[in-house]
């Protein structure tokens, strides 16, 4: 029985090879071609050629059991198929059974990873790529609002170094057990809870978005320079006051150094003062903020102003003094804007 089964599927094997019109073509090189088309580059041991049409190959298993198709030679083999979920998989081994990926109907992928319901992507390892780009255009984004207090803040956050739990963690891509330099996100959500989400893990596990402590440290370092510049200041006003012996309370309760208007400015400025008629000589200087002398203006007696031009000046914050003979005065500072 078995024997005149096989005479009668080799029968039609061969009639299906020798008739030209045929869909299905056995060479005698053992190659087979499926379809009508020409195909283009001829090779392959298998063809699906079809003109004018949609050209598919399928898998199908009527019931919701695994359905696969791989590649395999004496050294490898990789299958792409679907599991009894409805959940596509790439897997790879000798046999074709370890999981090298999965995803889900959503889109969304796991390498070396379950698919994520909150993530397109998860990866159980490192990752590497010469490059990342993140949407970042203004007319994406609303209720845009400046960042404040991040210094303060930011001081409240430990950096920790530690080593993942490999028992706890699909980190099993890495052989080496590395040290890691970071953040504990159960204390980052206690000062930035935006920047922590719950990972649909079997643990509801932590994730950090390491991405957004960059702008906090940007204007971090904003405000420390502000603080730094001030300091500056005071120092060099307290260098320029040892730089000059005091005169006496009297004079100088009659002696005035007004702020400049307007402050900020660009094209000019005017600082008003008054001079006691005790004074002999009065200047006032302008210096930078390293303390080195710029401009000095000769001023009299009396109340008066004087007229300082921005392009006297690059831009930038200057310190100007009110001295009088030889002693400081006053000092106060003035911004020149581009």
């Amino acid at each position: 029985m078995k024997a005149n089964k096989f005479l009668l599927v080799l029968f039609i094997g061969i009639i299906i090879s020798n008739n030209g019109n045929a869909q299905l073509k056995v060479k005698t090189d053992g190659t087979v071609k499926i379809g009508s088309g020409t195909p283009w580059p001829d090779g392959g041991d298998l063809q699906i050629v079809q003109n004018n049409k949609t050209t598919e190959a399928r898998v199908f298993a009527t019931s919701p059991n695994i359905a696969r198709f791989g590649a395999l030679n004496s050294l490898f083999a990789y299958v792409f198929g679907i599991d009894a979920s409805g959940g596509g998989f790439i897997s790879g081994g000798s046999d074709g059974s370890v999981n090298i990926m999965k995803f889900n109907s959503t889109g969304s992928v796991g390498i070396n990873y379950s698919p994520s319901s909150l993530y397109k992507l998860s990866v159980g390892g490192s990752a590497y790529c010469t490059g990342v780009w993140q949407a970042s255009d203004r007319n994406l984004k609303e209720d845009i609002t400046p960042i404040s207090g991040a210094l303060e803040n930011l001081l409240k956050v430990n950096g920790m170094t530690y080593y993942f739990k490999s028992e706890k963690n699909q980190n099993k891509s890495d052989s080496a057990r590395r040290l890691h330099y970071g953040f504990i996100a159960q204390d980052v959500k206690e000062i930035f809870p935006d920047l922590v989400q719950e990972v649909d893990d079997s643990i509801k596990s932590l994730a950090l978005n390491y991405d957004g402590f960059i702008p906090l440290l940007i204007e971090a370092l904003k405000e420390q320079q502000i603080k730094i510049n001030k300091l500056e200041e005071e120092t060099n006003s307290l260098k320029l006051a040892n730089a000059y012996t005091s005169i006496s309370t009297d004079d100088n309760q009659s002696n005035i150094l007004n702020q400049n208007v307007p402050n900020p400015f660009n094209l000019e400025t005017h600082i008003s003062f008054s001079i006691s008629s005790k004074i002999s000589n009065a200047s006032i200087n302008i210096y930078n903020l390293q303390g080195t002398q710029i401009k000095s203006y000769k001023i009299d007696k009396g109340v008066s102003q004087i007229v300082i031009k921005g392009s006297e000046l690059n831009p930038g914050i200057y310190l100007y003094c009110l001295i009088a003979d030889g002693s400081i005065i006053d000092t106060k500072r003035m911004v020149l804007t581009e």
